[in-house]
């Protein structure tokens, strides 16, 4: 009905009477058919047919004022008013459709408005940590020193010696600095260059004795990598980056690092656990191979799913 009234506005009549004799061949008491039909006459000047046709639509529903009201005007000799020359509700919808069609409208609209209203409330900006630019480092490391409270905060530095240590005690070793340095720290790694394209820097973390901290990679081998090369250069990462963390923080004796391995087939998981001590990595500075970096831990031990054919002699694990 819709469509045909819209033929019937455009002054495509014959189009909009089929499109009415359509329906009423489904539906032979469909009212408003009957009265578009009327309309569609009396656009054309054929006031006797249109009058017919009203009376039609009326006689299946008496309660129909539109349809009275344009069979009063045509009598009367008047022009009725259709559907288009004024407000008159769209012939084939009841009001009540209307009414409820404007109300979901109206529904979906504000349920979109609050929704983001509380998007826009929830979104915060997040300050970019600038990447801490250092060149490509050497294998040397640096002087065990103290813990990481031991430097006074750079606000403090013209402070005499006393208040410099209550200052010390009461800020350097809080959180948001530990969270500082383990960022710098972080970026520091990436930048570097030391660790193998297929390895990413998941996270550093400082230990609360200020002497310790803990590292965790992820190496993504490729689907043609054999297990030995994978081991291998999982162990290689895993030294360098400890050897990039005690470079960074002088303050470290020594440097846990955690290894996940993510693969196409199992998922990821574990593949290494390791600890590194100051004094022994600058004893073993050769990490080439897998073999060589092994031998410069503290210890180390595979994940049990994850182990090639690297002899047991080379594995000395303390846990």
């Amino acid at each position: 009905m819709a469509a045909a009234n819209l033929l019937r506005l455009r002054g495509r009549h014959a189009e909009a009477e089929a499109r009415c004799i359509e329906v009423l061949r489904a539906d032979p008491n469909n009212v408003h058919a009957h009265s578009m039909l009327g309309d569609i006459y009396l656009d054309q000047g054929r006031r006797e047919d249109a009058r017919q046709w009203y009376q039609l639509a009326l006689d299946l529903d008496p309660n129909s004022r539109s349809d009275r009201r344009k069979l009063v005007e045509l009598k009367s000799g008047g022009t009725p008013t259709r559907f288009g020359d004024d407000d008159e509700t769209p012939q084939g919808l009841s009001p009540l459709t209307w009414v409820r069609f404007i109300g979901l409208a109206l529904a979906v609209f504000m349920l979109g408005a609050g929704v983001a209203w509380v998007s826009r409330g929830r979104r915060h900006p997040t300050a970019s940590v600038p990447p801490t630019a250092v060149s490509a480092p050497q294998l040397q490391i640096p002087r065990v020193d103290a813990g990481l409270s031991s430097r006074p905060p750079a606000e403090t530095r013209d402070l005499p010696l006393e208040d410099q240590a209550e200052a010390t005690d009461a800020g350097s070793g809080s959180d948001a600095n530990l969270v500082e340095a383990e960022v710098a720290t972080s970026d520091a790694l990436v930048l570097s260059g030391r660790l193998s394209a297929a390895t990413e820097v998941t996270a550093v973390v400082y230990n609360d004795d200020g002497k310790s901290a803990v590292v965790v990679l992820r190496h993504r081998p490729t689907d043609e990598s054999r297990s030995e090369a994978v081991e291998n250069q999982i162990a290689v990462d895993a030294v360098q980056a400890i050897h990039g963390v005690l470079q960074r923080a002088e303050q470290l004796a020594r440097v846990d690092v955690v290894v996940r391995l993510a693969t196409s087939t199992v998922g990821e998981y574990t593949a290494l656990r390791a600890r590194g001590d100051r004094r022994k990595l600058a004893s073993n500075a050769d990490v080439s191979s897998g073999e060589r970096a092994l031998r410069a831990l503290t210890w180390y031990r595979w994940t049990p799913a994850w182990r090639s054919a690297n002899p047991p002699s080379l594995e000395s694990p303390s846990l």
